[in-house]
């Protein structure tokens, strides 16, 4: 099993459309639907069922796909965090917070961190894999020191 094949088949899964699919992850669709295949041919289970040019989530599918999203932060997360701790990279602090407690909770702790650290970069997230967990109203940021 690859990395790339649980990105593919993990937008799929949250697409609902592999040729929708392709076009996320910046690949050809016979390419994204033969890793599909391969990843389905290696852990022995149909992930999608395919009915009139659509694909639907299978019960295996449903749970493969929680324990691929975590996978993916995992890795994406130490990858990061090795940065950090011996590459010299900036340490992060990612925020996802609903827009209303932006102004009486989150916004007055950011000012107050800002003010005791030096230089603080603060931007959106890089992460591809926090879109899935991005629900409407919500705001993402990062804080790099």
């Amino acid at each position: 099993m690859e990395f790339h094949q649980l990105r593919y088949f993990v937008a799929a899964a949250e697409e609902l459309s592999v040729s929708k699919a392709a076009e996320r992850t910046h690949v050809t669709q016979p390419a994204l639907s033969r890793q599909i295949k391969l990843l389905e041919e290696e852990i022995g289970v149909r992930l999608f069922e395919r009915i009139k040019q659509r694909i639907h989530l299978t019960e295996a599918s449903k749970f493969f796909l929680e324990k691929a999203r975590q996978i993916l932060c995992d890795s994406e997360m130490t990858v990061q965090r090795t940065r950090e701790e011996y590459g010299g990279a900036r340490k992060t602090i990612r925020l996802g917070f609903l827009s209303p407690f932006l102004d009486d909770l989150v916004a007055p702790v950011v000012r107050e961190f800002q003010q005791r650290h030096t230089n603080p970069l603060t931007k959106p997230p890089k992460t591809r894999f926090i879109e899935p967990f991005v629900f409407s109203n919500t705001v993402l940021n990062e804080i790099s020191f």
